[in-house]
Parts: C-alpha cells; sequence; structure tokens
C-alpha cells in the first residue's frame, strides 16, 4: 500500500494528480492586512515601524518581502521600513478577521483549498489556541459558510511573539480540502476565526492559503 510517501517520488505525484487535477488553476489567498476588517479583538500587530535598511539584513529571509515602506526617517529622504501581521488578541476571546472580497473570474467552480498555514502561537497554559477558515458567500445578504480548515491546537514553538522578527513563523502541516464544488455567486470573502483559548497567536498577512478552481474550458471541437 501506499503510505506516508505514497511509494516514493511517483506515489507523490500520483497523489497530487488525484488532488489538483490536470486543468485546476490556483488562487493564493493572502491577508491585505490594511483593507481587512477585524472583529472581537484581532488586530493589526506592529512588531516594528522603524526599521531601517541595514536592519533588513538582522530579520528572518521569509518575512523580507513583506516589509512596507514607513514614515520618512528625520532630517533625511530615506524612510523607515515597517513590519506588521495579524493577532488574534487576548486569550479567552474568540476573535474575527475578515478578508476583503475575492475577485474571481465568472463561471469558475471552486473545487479544493489548502492551507500551509504558518503561525507563532503563545500560551502560558493549556490550551493552546485554534483557528477556523471560512469561505462566506453573500446571496442576497443571506450569508453561506463553508467551513474550509479547523485546525488542532496550535502549539507555542521555543519563541514568544516578541521574537517574531528575528525567528519568524513556524509551519503548520499542509491541509487539504478537496470536493468542495463551490459556486462562487455572490460577493466571496475568507474569515478566520480565532479561538484564542488560554492563549493567542500571530499570523503573517500571507498565512498560507490557496483556493484551486475548475475554469471555464473549450471543448476539442471549438
Amino acid at each position: 500500500a501506499l503510505r506516508r510517501n505514497f511509494g516514493g517520488i511517483f506515489g507523490i505525484a500520483l497523489r497530487k494528480v488525484t488532488f489538483y487535477g490536470y486543468q485546476i488553476r490556483c488562487i493564493s489567498v493572502p491577508a491585505d492586512i490594511p483593507k481587512c476588517l477585524y472583529n472581537r479583538g484581532c488586530m493589526t500587530h506592529i512588531h516594528s515601524e522603524q526599521l531601517l535598511e541595514k536592519d533588513l539584513e538582522e530579520i528572518h529571509p521569509s518575512l523580507r518581502d513583506a516589509v512596507v515602506m514607513g514614515g520618512r526617517v528625520p532630517n533625511t529622504s530615506l524612510r523607515y521600513r515597517v513590519y506588521r501581521d495579524i493577532s488574534s488578541g487576548t486569550p479567552h476571546h474568540s476573535s474575527l478577521l475578515q478578508l476583503p472580497p475575492l475577485d474571481l473570474a465568472p463561471d469558475v467552480v471552486i473545487t479544493a483549498a489548502v492551507l500551509d498555514l504558518r503561525y507563532v502561537s503563545f500560551a502560558p497554559r493549556s490550551p493552546p489556541p485554534q483557528l477556523r477558515v471560512y469561505l462566506v458567500q453573500d446571496l442576497d445578504e443571506e450569508l453561506h459558510k463553508h467551513c474550509l480548515f479547523a485546525t488542532e491546537e496550535l502549539l507555542p514553538p521555543e519563541w514568544e511573539p516578541r521574537r517574531i522578527l528575528r525567528k519568524g513563523y513556524i509551519d503548520h502541516p499542509t491541509m487539504y480540502c478537496d470536493g468542495l464544488n463551490i459556486y462562487p455567486e455572490g460577493k466571496v470573502h475568507i474569515e478566520i476565526v480565532f479561538d484564542n483559548n488560554a492563549g493567542y497567536l500571530h499570523i503573517p498577512g500571507d498565512f498560507g492559503l490557496k483556493l484551486y478552481y475548475v475554469p471555464e474550458l473549450g471543448t476539442p471541437s471549438d
């Protein structure tokens, strides 16, 4: 039987073809931090807003592309760099993050999703936080929610969130969701529900969500 790596590289390839298909297309869904809606305590967290060019060499390599321009450095023509991410809020609360509406081509069918979650959690006591990811359709002001992913308890790494700039995030094992067949009628957006339990967590703007859809394809006779 094919287990773990499904018998080697050919088994892995077989699984990927089975999951993704041949004609399927991918949409990366990052959280545009300034445009998201923050509810019930989750928020934007600024790790540093006074990074200089020389400081970029000292932050974790995975974060450098997410650094944005900030305010002007006094008495110079230079600007500070800013790194921010998303905080789930305070312990013992459930908070909600709403991403901006997705810009999807007409007549697509969302068939699958993948979550390569990156996070840092903090939980001095059990249980640590968890999160859920929903695809939400707004059909004539009636919301239809599809739960794509629900994590188990997100155990803390060896470092606390205050050290994210130097240490980065940890990678959660990849999660798959297939067989969706969602026709994205109306406005469609992603929501993340944070169940903080006895802690809280941080995720980057590009937290690892990808949607897969089948485009409207022509037939050989076209």
